[in-house]
């Protein structure tokens, strides 16, 4: 049996709902609108705190319009535009004697005001609470699932097993699909309402920003007749027989993809080891302060002198030291911050040589990998992190998926609000099929029993007994396990029940718009 009879409310309800999404759907989920609950009192008498602004994007702004923009440091404020600087505007709460602090863009404007409803958005709060939006969960399974149940009940257990579901037999299966599809829709979206606003949507925690920190060694020395150009550049060895002092740069940096404010101070020193374990410090650079993110120095290694040390030392020890290892070790102590995050770090690689009396040369016998500065001496660098304090979102982990608690909410309302306006829609089925004629009714219900005839007899049967209501009929066909037999005269329904010599049974009608007998 058709059940056109209960189109005309269903399309009314998803008319209404298309509607209503198209009118009030918010940016996150698609739509055009974003939702500001107000509070505070700069913008009376016209706003109070709890009230609902509904604010939509526009391609411009002009002066006097009251929009909602982001501040940074803030948030979602609303207020009215007062001026234009350049291609930022000038904000003022209407009852402020102030104007605002920060002055948005068009693109940091969430939208001109659109609707406003006073009050309304002390109701969105209460009802985006974990016990509210778990009641709005029940009320949509129990707005169509209560007719189900009572249907049930009333026909008992034995009935069950013959026609189950029959107080939503006229949803159709692909209705009965959707029903239980909502159930779970609602299920799911409770329990994701509670998870989610029991959790705040941000938290404060130490987000690691990355930096870097490099340098780069270079020297010169003259060697006339050894070398093209005359003289020992970065890498070669140095004869101190035709030279005196060798020439050294050093040049540091600190980066990241995010803003550094450094200042600091560093030296730079050559120590000097003997294979003994003896050692001695000879200053090149004393401490300097330097305020920038990079720097370069320059230093003289006097060979003379450094020969002058070791032949001391072999005449008051007595002990001949055959090489020693010369180390050029700059140590650079920087403080700041990067992106903001404070920083404080010191940076001291150094470069290694062996000398010996006729030649002074790179120190290439480290282990590979033993320098935590790389393994090119010529280019030491280091990686580290500054921690900073930052207002971050919250996520939640479902299924192993990672989905930020706003997100989440926003999920959970959807689901929340979908539930609802299926419930609704189902509600106004049944209601509406509960209003049809009662052939209708009874097909819709009780069809799994019924056999149609095209004439019979039984009318004009020695014992007819004619009962009050269809459902006694049924009582009596649960207990002799029969189908229940009808057929149309005229405008009627008769439907019987053959038990024994007794033929039980019950007329309804008229039948609406002259439905002819399935």
């Amino acid at each position: 049996m058709r059940t056109w009879y209960a189109a005309p409310g269903i399309a009314l309800v998803v008319a209404l709902a298309v509607l209503a999404w198209l009118a009030f759907a918010p940016a996150g989920l698609g739509g055009r609108d974003a939702y500001v609950i107000t509070s505070g009192v700069s913008m009376q008498p016209r706003f109070h705190t709890g009230d609902l602004a509904i604010v939509r994007r526009a391609s411009h702004y002009q002066v006097g319009e009251i929009v909602a923009y982001h501040d940074p440091a803030i948030g979602r404020i609303l207020h009215r535009i007062i001026a234009r600087d350049g291609d930022r505007f000038v904000m003022k709460g209407d009852n402020n004697s102030f104007i605002d602090a920060y002055h948005p863009t068009s693109a940091e404007i969430v939208g001109r005001l659109w609707l406003h409803v006073p009050a309304a958005g002390r109701v969105l709060v209460a009802l985006r609470q974990p016990a509210w939006a778990a009641a709005a969960a029940t009320l949509s399974m129990l707005l169509f699932a209560a007719p189900i149940a009572g249907e049930r009940r009333r026909r008992g257990a034995r009935t069950t097993h013959r026609h189950a579901g029959a107080g939503v037999a006229v949803l159709g299966p692909a209705g009965q699909v959707a029903a239980v599809a909502l159930c779970l829709v609602a299920l799911a979206g409770a329990a994701l309402a509670v998870v989610a606003f029991r959790r705040g949507s941000t938290h404060t925690a130490l987000v690691p920003v990355a930096y870097e920190q490099k340098g780069a060694f270079s020297y010169t020395a003259p060697a006339p007749g050894v070398y093209a150009s005359g003289q020992a550049a970065t890498g070669q060895p140095v004869f101190p027989a035709l030279a005196s002092r060798v020439d050294l740069t050093f040049a540091y940096q600190i980066n990241s993809v995010l803003p550094v404010i450094a200042k600091g101070s560093y030296q730079v020193d050559a120590v000097v080891r003997g294979q003994d374990g003896w050692t001695r410090t000879l200053p090149l650079v004393p401490p300097t302060p330097f305020s920038a993110d990079h720097f370069q120095t320059s230093a003289v290694l006097d060979l003379k002198q450094l020969l002058d040390l070791i032949n001391v030392t072999q005449e008051r020890t007595g002990v001949q030291q055959r090489r020693v290892s010369v180390a050029i070790a700059p140590s650079v102590n920087v403080a700041g911050t990067v992106g903001g995050a404070p920083l404080k770090e010191t940076f001291a690689p150094d470069l290694g040589f062996v000398f010996d009396p006729g030649e002074l040369q790179v120190d290439r016998s480290q282990p590979q990998g033993a320098n935590p500065y790389g393994s090119d001496p010529f280019a030491p660098k280091t990686s580290g992190t500054a921690r900073q304090s930052r207002v971050v979102a919250s996520q939640l982990s479902l299924a192993g998926l990672r989905i930020g608690v706003g997100a989440a909410r926003r999920l959970a309302e959807a689901g929340l609000a979908l539930a609802a306006i299926g419930a609704v829609a189902f509600f106004v089925l049944l209601r509406r099929a509960a209003g049809a004629d009662e052939p209708a009714r009874i097909r819709a219900k009780y069809g799994a029993l019924l056999v149609s005839l095209r004439a019979s007899g039984l009318a004009d049967s020695a014992r007819v007994v004619d009962v009050s209501t269809f459902e006694d009929l049924v009582r009596i066909a649960d207990r002799s396990d029969r189908m229940i037999l009808h057929q149309q005269r005229g405008a009627m329904r008769e439907y019987f029940l053959a038990d024994a010599e007794v033929t039980y049974r019950y007329t309804a009608g008229p039948v609406r718009g002259g439905e002819e007998v399935p």
